[in-house]
């Protein structure tokens, strides 16, 4: 699982996707009830075989799934049943001492949504501006441990190359 993480955060590792997305499949049939790893997964899902995958995997996930834990909302929008709006209204709704660290999150997942043309009701062009803005204010949360951080990171080196 480590070394997928790290396939993610090279910027020239762009094109490992399926390499990554069979370690985090299998990192999700370890540990099955860790939602991150069924996130990273998706993002995989997303690169190589597109949308509708990335969609069923995270439908199929959320059908029974409690709000228990914050990261829900993120998934249920990835899925397709709720609003960016709402994943926001969810970051907001934080414990004061947990706000920056679920902000790193929702940036970096939402930042990826929007770079990759996600949307809670349909497929919509890719917008890297404003996947860049979130890749940037990712790191403007100054969470250097998490794997966001280092995630949006890598997006934002990998937009840069690209654009040059």
């Amino acid at each position: 699982m480590y070394s997928s993480v790290i396939i993610l955060m090279t910027p020239k590792s762009a094109g490992r996707f399926e390499e990554a997305g069979t370690e985090w499949k299998r990192a999700v049939e370890l540990q099955p009830t860790d939602l991150y790893r069924h996130l990273l997964y998706a993002v995989c899902l997303h690169h190589t075989r597109g949308g509708r995958a990335a969609k069923e995997h995270i439908a199929e996930l959320t059908k029974d799934l409690e709000d228990d834990t914050w990261i829900v909302p993120v998934l249920r929008f990835y899925a397709g049943e709720i609003e960016e709006e709402e994943v926001w209204a969810a970051v907001q709704d934080s414990v004061p001492e947990k706000l920056t660290e679920k902000q790193c999150e929702a940036f970096y997942y939402l930042g990826v949504a929007h770079l990759l043309g996600m949307d809670a009701i349909e497929r919509v062009e890719p917008d890297t501006t404003k996947a860049t803005d979130y890749f940037e204010k990712c790191l403007a949360t100054k969470k250097v441990g998490f794997v966001e951080y280092g995630l949006a990171a890598a997006a934002l080196e990998r937009l840069s190359t690209a654009a040059n």
